[in-house]
Parts: C-alpha cells; structure tokens; sequence
C-alpha cells in the first residue's frame, strides 16, 4: 500500500521567522546626523572655510572607514541582516573623530571667549584688555606683545642715549661762548655720533631677533589668530625699523652738523658774539654764510626728527588696529 508523502509543517510550527525589511531610513539618518559632526567642527573650528570643510569631510570618512568595513562583515554573517552593527560603527566612528578634534574645540571655544573680551577694544584699551584676558589665546597674545614691548625699550633707550639733556645744552649762549665748555661739547658730539653708528648696524638684529621670539611665543596660536596678529604685527613692522633707523640717521647728521658749527667757533675764537635772540655775529664775513649753513642744516634736521616722532606714533597705532579682531 503506497505510503502518503508528509504534509508540510506550518512555519510556525518549524520556528520559521522571515526576516523583517531592514529600516534603510534609519541607516541614512545616522550617517546623515554623523557627517553633521565633521560639518560642526568645520562650521566651529575653521570658520566654515572650504579647506576646513573638505579637510573635516575627509576625516570624518577615514574614521567611518573601518568600523563600517566590520559593521558590513559582521552583518553578513550574522543570520539576522540587523543594522544594529552600522549604528554601533556610526556610534564609534563619532567619538572618535570628536576625541580626536578635541584640543581643536577647546582651542576654538577659548577664541570665541577671547572674541567677547575683545569686544569694543580700541588701540588706547586693547593693551590692558589682553592684561586682564582670562582666556588663554589672550594671555598667549598679551606674552607676544610683552616681547614687542620689551624690544620697544631698547630702541627707546637708543633713542634717549642720542637726545639728552646735555645735547640741548651745547647751544646755550654759555657753551658757545666758552672755549673750554665747546672742546667737552664736541667730545661728546663725537661720542654720541660713534653710538650713533653702532646703533644703527644693531636696529636689524633686534628687530630680527623679535620677530623670532614673537613665532616662538605664537607656535601654539590657531592658525587663523596667528596670521590676523602677524598682519598687523608685520604690518607696522618694517615701517617701524625704517621709522628708527631714519631717527637714528638723521640724529647723526645732526650732530655731524654741530660739530661743524663749534669747529667754526673754535677757528674764530673771540671774534664772534651772540645777540639775545641765539644768533651769532662774526667780526668777519667768510665765517658767516658757512655757520648759516649748518645751522639751517641743523634745523632741517630738527624738523625732520619731529616727523619722524609723529610718524611713528601713527603707526603704531594703525599696527595696534590690525591686532584688534574683526567682530
């Protein structure tokens, strides 16, 4: 007797589960919300720039690489096709690309910080603004401007070795008139022309030597803060070493011209008087028109040491508004 073939058994009975459509939706919400991190940190970090952006982007997808690459693998072998493993590769890949940014965006949240205390600034104020920063992109600044502070002293202290009080005294009617008191007079004319000279082959090297201690001190300055400050610092920089060096030319020259003011005295020793008024009144004619000459030289140089003095405070204004950032 033929034998019936078994009927087959219902799928509930096998303990048969079809496996439920995968949420894709979910999978390109993820990976949406995930690349919304490198977008924050370009956003946060670098201004939105471009290069920021395609530099986060390309981040974000090196991160993702890997733990997607298992999260693919483990899903194949797994007999239920669940997208628990890209969530968890997702997961993963987000921390790790925000640990890996960290230094990043604190840097980025002390220079918004700095961007508050900054607000209204104004070359009179900004100095003791960044005194008083709490932020450190502010103290590190303020470290920078000590330095350019500390090289700004030096120069001021050339400047005041070549325009003392003894040098205003050389024209008074009593020096000019004393034979004794010119000949000390000169000596030091000639001194302060040799500092002169000296001084002047030094303004380079200390100009150079703060640029580099200023790098040196900004190493650790985001990028973006470092070439705003550098602007504005190399801005008046280069107009600054000529500014002095022009000052401390022009001293020379003066002096070169006052010594050869008290040499023509010296050659008409008692032969000459001084009015009221400074001038000087020789007994011959050949003296005159060459002490005129020097005195109107003199004078030149004089006026020129005063524009220069206005020119610089100019400047170093203007280089102080660079340094101020844009709100």
């Amino acid at each position: 007797m033929p034998v019936a073939a078994p009927s087959p058994e219902p799928a509930e009975r096998l303990n048969i589960v079809s496996p439920a459509p995968a949420p894709r939706y979910r999978m390109v919400a993820a990976f949406a919300l995930y690349y919304l991190i490198p977008m924050w940190i370009a956003w946060f970090v670098y201004d939105f720039s471009t290069d920021g952006l395609v530099s986060e982007i390309g981040e974000a997808t090196g991160a993702l690489a890997i733990p997607a690459l298992i999260a693919t693998v483990v899903r194949l072998r797994s007999k239920r096709k669940s997208n628990v493993p890209f969530y968890v590769a997702v997961g993963f890949a987000a921390f790790g690309i925000i640990s890996g940014n960290q230094y990043r965006i604190k840097e980025a949240i002390d220079a918004n910080a700095y961007k508050r205390e900054m607000a209204g600034a104004t070359p009179e104020n900004y100095r003791d603004k960044l005194a008083h920063s709490q932020t450190r992109l502010g103290q590190t600044l303020y470290s920078a401007i000590q330095i350019s502070e500390n090289s700004a002293a030096k120069f001021r202290e050339i400047l005041s070795t070549l325009d003392d009080n003894d040098t205003g005294n050389i024209l008074t009617t009593e020096t000019l008139l004393n034979r004794e008191k010119r000949s000390r007079a000169k000596q030091m004319v000639k001194q302060k022309m040799e500092f002169a000279r000296v001084a002047f082959s030094q303004i380079e090297t200390l100009y150079s030597d703060m640029r580099k201690d200023v790098d040196a001190k900004l190493a650790d300055v985001p990028d973006n803060f470092k070439r705003s400050f550098l602007a504005g610092f190399d801005e008046s920089l280069p107009e600054n070493e000529k500014l002095i060096k022009a000052y401390v030319a022009d001293y020379a020259d003066l002096y070169k011209h006052l010594l050869a003011m008290l040499d023509i005295l010296d050659a008409n020793d008692g032969r000459f008087t001084i009015r009221q008024d400074g001038k000087v009144i020789f007994a011959d004619n050949a003296p005159i028109a060459p002490y005129n000459q020097e005195t109107a030289d003199l004078q030149r140089d004089a006026a020129n040491l005063q524009q220069i003095q206005a020119r610089m405070v100019t400047v170093q204004s203007a280089g102080i508004k660079k340094l101020i950032p844009e709100q």
